[in-house]
């Protein structure tokens, strides 16, 4: 499962040619760029990008995305952080663009599905109803299949601004979503992607892959995976002693227990590969 969170549909393009300041008109070629580099703010041209231009960009995104992993799924969201600086009519407008843009990608992705975006609810599968030629009722027979789709939209921006709609759920200041408002989008995302009873609807498989197993809930393993994350931003006394080699040592363990608990959800390879650094210092 992949997520692409989107910010601004405001972007600064890199403009060729001549040089405003001097007086020579710009060419028409123009590319966004992701940091200007320290380079002069006369080179760059700030915009905000169509819907339609946004909508092409996700659905390359996508196919990239598949391109690496032809069984990832893609869920689009737009950031509830307000970008105060553009003032608060354009950074609604910016909203409203990426908002109708990521609607029109999911559409425009799963079109090929088998989907009636019609019934689509926006979750991550939706069931298809088809009319069955070997029924003799007058009303034909229909065979429900379940269909995953490959893209998805969550609204975390619309759960903070419709649903929570108050200042209390905002940081002090004012633009950032609180630690409450974060958990609250944070629950709703679980209950979106995964049975919190202990198995994940994952939206690249025609069947729930099992997450847990001996290792419980959903819950669970995501409590059971916040203690080694909590482990390994550990910072020891004796990072060369032997008590925190062995501290070292169980949570190689636990790792190896959550991916065989979650094997379709969880890798730790690059985890690993940092603890195994760490006991090559060996004891003193």
């Amino acid at each position: 499962q992949a997520y692409v969170t989107l910010g601004s549909a405001y972007v600064f393009d890199a403009v060729g040619g001549g040089d405003p300041s001097l007086g020579s008109p710009p060419t028409t070629t123009m590319k966004a760029v992701a940091n200007c580099h320290g380079l002069p703010h006369r080179m760059f041209r700030r915009r905000l990008q169509s819907i339609e231009e946004i909508r092409d960009a996700l659905i390359s995104c996508h196919r990239s995305l598949r391109d690496m992993n032809p069984d990832s799924a893609v869920t689009f969201t737009v950031s509830p952080v307000r970008h105060w600086k553009d003032g608060p009519a354009n950074n609604s407008r910016s909203k409203a663009h990426l908002v109708a843009a990521a609607h029109d990608a999911v559409e425009a992705i799963n079109s090929g599905c088998g989907v009636d975006y019609d019934d689509y609810d926006g979750g991550s599968k939706v069931e298809i109803r088809r009319s069955s030629s070997s029924s003799s009722d007058s009303s034909p027979a229909q065979a429900v299949q379940t269909k995953y789709l490959p893209a998805e939209y969550f609204p975390s921006y619309e759960i903070l601004l419709d649903e929570l709609r108050d200042y209390r759920f905002f940081d002090d200041d004012m633009l950032h979503p609180s630690r409450v408002a974060v958990e609250y989008i944070w629950e709703r995302l679980l209950d979106a992607h995964f049975d919190r009873r202990g198995s994940m609807s994952s939206s690249s498989s025609s069947s729930s892959s099992k997450v847990g197993g001996g290792g419980g809930s959903v819950d669970e393993i995501m409590e059971r995976v916040r203690a080694v994350e909590r482990a390994l931003a550990h910072r020891p006394f004796d990072p060369e002693g032997e008590a925190h080699r062995t501290f070292l040592h169980r949570q190689l363990e636990e790792m190896d227990r959550l991916e065989s608990d979650a094997p379709t959800t969880i890798c730790y390879r690059r985890e690993r590969e940092e603890v195994k650094g760490r006991l090559l210092l060996g004891p003193r």
